[in-house]
């Protein structure tokens, strides 16, 4: 694992800004497309837990379609950014989250290579989720932290780096589904909380 240096968490923060501002909009065949891929990603959760009824939340979910997707099956879903798409998601850090301990059912997110400090995002992930809710992460394992694009802040190089003790490890798999806009997603990592 390693992280992109900054001065400060200020200089961070503004950084991670300004990548959400100079992405490009996300076409309507896009938004299709990724969505599309959000059923496949997601149906490891259906043999854990059901989506309809649920509280969840997506951390770093830039253009909200994974939030969208939530709500269409059913649960109960925001998204945290820090450049927020209203009605989809708030402004907020992930690593100092505005929730309650253990209001989530499911926490999600594919933004840990957008991420500061792995054990402060770690620990804000275990606080929110709910005694036996459950944890998604999807990867990019290996991607430099200056590659992919210019924003990127974070590498993980094993899917062991995002557990802990507080967790059981469901699934732990390469993901081969990833194209278009998530090609470079290659790891799917399932947990549930335990404390």
């Amino acid at each position: 694992m390693k992280r992109r240096e900054y001065n400060t968490y200020g200089e961070y923060v503004e950084h991670q800004k300004k990548a959400r501002t100079t992405q490009r909009a996300i076409s309507a065949d896009d938004n299709k497309a990724h969505y599309d891929e959000f059923d496949e990603w997601f149906a490891v959760l259906k043999p854990h837990m059901e989506l309809r009824g649920s509280r969840s939340v997506c951390l770093g979910p830039s253009f909200c379609i994974e939030v969208k997707y939530l709500r269409d099956k059913g649960s109960d879903c925001i998204g945290l950014d820090l450049v927020p798409e209203p009605p989809w998601s708030i402004e907020g850090d992930f690593h100092d989250m505005p929730f309650a301990d253990g209001e989530f059912d499911l926490v999600y997110s594919n933004a840990l290579d957008y991420m500061y400090d792995m054990e402060k995002f770690l620990a804000e992930v275990r606080r929110v989720a709910k005694v036996g809710g459950l944890v998604l992460f999807h990867l990019h394992l290996g991607q430099n932290e200056s590659g992919g694009t210019s924003f990127e802040s974070f590498r993980v190089d094993r899917p062991q780096e995002a557990t802990g003790e507080w967790c059981e490890v469901l699934l732990s798999e390469r993901l081969e589904r990833a194209s278009g806009r998530s090609k470079n997603m290659n790891w799917t990592l399932l947990l549930k909380r335990l404390k």
